[in-house]
């Protein structure tokens, strides 16, 4: 016959299992619903001769090793409450060490009350920085003499995916063909000439694409102290470009000529960034932080650039356009 006690205690669902030992045997199932004090869910049985359901997350424990004036000649409950929860304490310290017990994960769609606040909070902490960050950019560009279109023009945040923040210029209304939306000053375009590294850059000859990789990293490394500060607060840490790609996503292009250019650009950065840019650095370290100027940071000032980039005139070359 089956008799079950109350267990005085609350488990979460712990996954471990033992060999059958004796006929009669005393086992330890562990509840996965966390139930107030004698619930019926989470039991000790005392059992004979069966070994129970093959599912059961249970522990099998000799009957010799319960105390003997636990039970009386029916098997009736008959024990105080100390005593049981020693003997609980005994039998969970044994199956911790007998055991490498796992705890199993909560469901994916199932989170706690606190869980769910802290995301709420966090949701709001995210929301109030996105539109300080937006109203900083806006006095920013306010203030650089940028113009544009507010009746058709909108500067807020989209998706968010990969890239971050997802801050782009969204249409507000139908867009008249010829019609002048924003007008741009070159003095905040940021390019190796309006750059503080610019005379640098230009002595070196490096007045193309890789130079202005160099002079973007040196304005972000400025933080605060460089005029681009606002804007480089809405960029995100990377775009995902060929640069971040995985191998296994890499192998996604075979069977195109895209696989070989990327592998080819992101061996040709590599070189430079080896024969041109360490020693640059190394030659100029009172102007340059070489913390800023890692491998990582550069293939990410290099996402940057290749989709944010545009031609500013002939004469000045690319540049990185805040608007647009």
């Amino acid at each position: 016959a089956l008799k079950t006690v109350p267990s005085f205690k609350s488990y979460s669902s712990l996954c471990f299992t033992m060999p059958r030992r004796s006929p009669r045997s005393f086992a330890h199932q562990v509840s996965q619903t966390p139930k107030p004090r004698k619930c019926v869910s989470s039991l000790w049985k005392i059992r004979g001769g069966s070994t129970g359901h093959p599912l059961l997350p249970i522990l099998d424990y000799p009957l010799s090793s319960i105390p003997e004036d636990m039970f009386n000649e029916s098997l009736k409950f008959n024990v105080s409450d100390a005593e049981v929860d020693r003997v609980d304490e005994m039998l969970t310290k044994e199956a911790e060490r007998r055991f490498q017990i796992v705890e199993e994960p909560r469901p994916e769609h199932i989170i706690s009350n606190k869980t769910a606040k802290r995301l709420t909070a966090g949701r709001k902490k995210r929301k109030l920085y996105r539109g300080r960050v937006v109203n900083s950019l806006i006095q920013w560009l306010n203030a650089s003499g940028v113009y544009w279109e507010k009746s058709g023009l909108e500067i807020r945040f989209g998706i968010e995916d990969l890239s971050g923040l997802a801050l782009a210029v969204f249409a507000k209304r139908n867009i008249s063909k010829g019609e002048v939306l924003c007008r741009i000053p070159k003095s905040i375009c940021l390019t190796v000439s309006s750059s503080s590294v610019g005379d640098i850059l230009k002595a070196e000859g490096l007045d193309g694409q890789l130079g202005l990789i160099i002079a973007v990293l040196h304005e972000w490394s400025l933080e605060s102290k460089s005029k681009w500060h606002p804007y480089f607060n809405i960029l995100p840490g990377r775009e995902y470009v060929p640069f971040f790609w995985h191998p296994n996503e890499l192998k996604l292009l075979k069977g195109t000529g895209l696989i070989y250019r990327a592998d080819e650009d992101l061996t040709d950065l590599k070189e430079d960034y080896e024969q041109v840019i360490l020693p640059l650095i190394n030659e100029h370290n009172s102007t340059f932080d070489a913390d800023y100027f890692s491998f990582n940071n550069v293939k990410r000032a290099a996402s940057w650039i290749s989709s944010r980039a545009f031609q500013v005139d002939s004469f000045v070359g690319d540049g990185m356009r805040p608007l647009g």
